[in-house]
């Protein structure tokens, strides 16, 4: 691999991004492990965090509130992905991952032959600024073999594509130890006077940081309402409008779901938009009042306006399909869960959506396909009450019964109703 062809492109970087320093990925990271054990008690153990997503339209690399807010959710929702709740976050990674995650590492022939085309897979995703799926790849590959300086320096490239300099350092740093390239210490050489002069410039902003770093330190402790009480203080005299979505983020988490709209709401008024992931959160809370054409509604502007950005589609139109399902829509749900499916089909809940819908519409055979596939990831009762009820519309009392008493294990208690029904 050319060097000289590869830091020409980080070059090329430097001189149209402004390197500033971010905390974004630190709150993704600390929000994604405090959402994952939300209320699971103190023996919880999250588990590693994916790859932060890019910060969306509004947001800033150097929001740590962004950061943690984005986190917190993805987190919350991974943890509560076995039901057939149709709220889940993560971040989508690079098809190509599939294959070096079935590589035999045995093989040392064949690890090498993934590991070279992997690196040129990461170059096209690369050039083609795709960014994130560049990093999701050099990421893969040093987890495979961890002292690949080639691996450090793609990594180091996708994160000044995505304007993460900060975060790029540390593998830049290692490589440059282990090459003595002197091209990679002038990058280093650069990020970090960028670095010191945007802390130089951020005293303009301390009020919000201050706040900010106090209220993330409240959620951290899972203190909604000491959170809800700190924001109320602080927006009169900073109307900084993230601290509106915090408070509703807060209130969601209280339950207070018309409080959290409001909240959320209120980010439009002091500028004017709402961030994709923002909007996504309100949408769960109108769906939770079961305002599902306001949740969807939401929904769609996500998909009319953001779809190019937020990195979450598929729960998007998953969302999308289940709201319309839940209002009696199957129809036009079943080809927007059909769109879900073509950017994740390897999610339990995307597959149980896909099921419920299919047996709206009286396609039997389909509905048990589609649960049995969720199943096969992660068993849930939803999956298994929905695949018995279509097997005894197939007249397989046996096998519907079977699944229906599955079901009820697994928490879904109107299944016993079902029981008395069809098995008795």
């Amino acid at each position: 691999m050319n060097r000289t062809k590869q830091f020409s492109l980080i070059f090329m970087l430097i001189s149209i991004f402004a390197f500033s320093q971010t905390n974004y990925s630190d709150g993704f990271k600390k929000g994604f492990k405090n959402g994952y054990c939300q209320d699971q008690g103190v023996g919880c153990i999250a588990p590693n965090p994916p790859i932060p997503p890019l910060p969306k339209i509004g947001e800033s690399n150097e929001s740590y509130t962004n950061g943690y807010n984005r986190g917190f959710l993805m987190g919350l929702e991974a943890q509560k992905s076995g039901s057939s709740n149709s709220k889940r976050f993560k971040t989508s990674r690079a098809k190509f991952i599939d294959k070096m995650d079935n590589v035999d590492y045995s093989n040392a022939i064949k690890l090498a032959l993934i590991l070279r085309e992997s690196k040129g897979k990461a170059l096209e995703f690369y050039k083609n600024e795709e960014y994130q799926a560049s990093l999701d790849i050099a990421l893969k590959g040093l987890s495979i073999r961890s002292n690949d300086e080639e691996f450090m320096i793609l990594a180091g490239q996708a994160l000044l594509g995505l304007n993460k300099s900060l975060e790029a350092l540390p593998h830049l740093k290692r490589a440059y130890r282990i090459t003595k390239d002197p091209n990679i210490k002038k990058v280093i050489i650069d990020i970090e006077n960028g670095r010191a002069e945007a802390i130089k410039k951020s005293g303009s902003n301390k009020l919000s940081k201050t706040n900010a770093q106090k209220i993330n330190q409240l959620l951290d402790e899972e203190k909604y309402v000491e959170t809800i009480s700190m924001i109320d203080s602080v927006v009169r005299s900073d109307e900084n409008h993230r601290f509106y979505g915090l408070r509703g983020m807060a209130n969601f988490n209280l339950e207070n779901y018309s409080q959290a709209i409001l909240d959320i709401t209120k980010m439009a008024e002091v500028s004017s938009k709402i961030p994709p992931s923002f909007l996504v959160y309100r949408a769960n809370a109108k769906s939770n009042l079961k305002d599902y054409y306001g949740s969807i509604s939401d929904l769609d502007i996500v998909i009319d306006n953001h779809k190019n950005v937020y990195g979450d589609m598929a729960s998007v139109y998953n969302n999308k399909a289940y709201s319309l399902l839940l209002l009696g829509n199957a129809k036009e749900a079943s080809p927007i869960i059909n769109k879900a499916l073509k950017l994740n089909s390897k999610r339990d809940y995307i597959w149980d959506t896909k099921g419920e819908v299919e047996y709206k519409l009286g396609n039997y055979k389909k509905s048990i396909s589609a649960m049995q596939k969720a199943i096969n990831i992660r068993p849930s009762g939803n999956s298994y009450y929905f695949k018995g009820l279509a097997n005894i519309k197939l007249n397989k009392i046996k096998k519907g019964c079977t699944d229906l008493s599955r079901a009820g294990e697994l928490g879904k208690v109107e299944a016993y109703e079902e029981i008395k029904k069809y098995c008795n």
